[in-house]
């Protein structure tokens, strides 16, 4: 089975250290980045499953600083993410969970940087579920596009090969353009979702 790869994103060395050493004693393999320009590259490059950041990514001080967020809503915005803050208050929380910083899809969770390891294990483990769910119903639905894309082939060759008549050149530019546009989603579908 492949392993998880966790981006974690926070200005404070130590911090990063010790909630990477958390995660790795959990199986997960975790990258880290201290600054928003390493994140953005990490996010870009890396097939990241989950992203663990901090919504005060640049300034811990700056009661302004949503930078963590910015970061999500701009590289990766459909990663699940878990946002972390060393100042939890309840707009702050419903805000972020809410998606409403920079019209930002909502965060899976938000913990604050003193939680318990346990809840933030669980917090991670809940979003990385969410996550694999999507992933397996994407499958799945690239599964069942390719079978129709298999049966419509088989019925062209059907009409060409059995009926040879007239009718079956609409049938069969019918078909090819119901092909092209499965394909044509299909890769629309994909594109977006990375």
């Amino acid at each position: 089975m492949k392993k998880v790869t966790i981006l974690l994103a926070d200005n404070d060395p130590d911090f990063l250290k010790a909630r990477q050493k958390i995660l790795q004693a959990e199986g997960y393999e975790v990258v880290l980045a201290s600054k928003p320009e390493d994140a953005v590259q990490i996010l870009q490059n890396d097939d990241i499953a989950l992203a663990v950041v901090d919504l005060r990514l640049e300034d811990d001080e700056d009661d302004a600083d949503m930078s963590g967020l910015a970061l999500i809503r701009r590289v990766a915005p459909k990663i699940p993410k878990i946002l972390l803050t060393g100042h939890p208050t309840i707009e702050v929380t419903r805000r972020a969970l809410k998606g409403y910083y920079d019209q930002a899809p909502a965060a899976v969770d938000m913990l604050s940087k003193s939680d318990d390891p346990e809840n933030f294990l669980r917090a991670v483990s809940q979003a990385l579920e969410k996550h694999v769910t999507h992933r397996q119903r994407r499958a799945l639905w690239l599964k069942i596009s390719v079978a129709i894309l298999i049966l419509m082939v088989i019925i062209s060759f059907f009409l060409v090969v059995v009926l040879n008549r007239g009718v079956q050149e609409v049938f069969i530019t019918i078909l090819s353009a119901l092909a092209l546009e499965i394909v044509a989603a299909l890769v629309v579908r994909f594109t977006l979702e990375k």
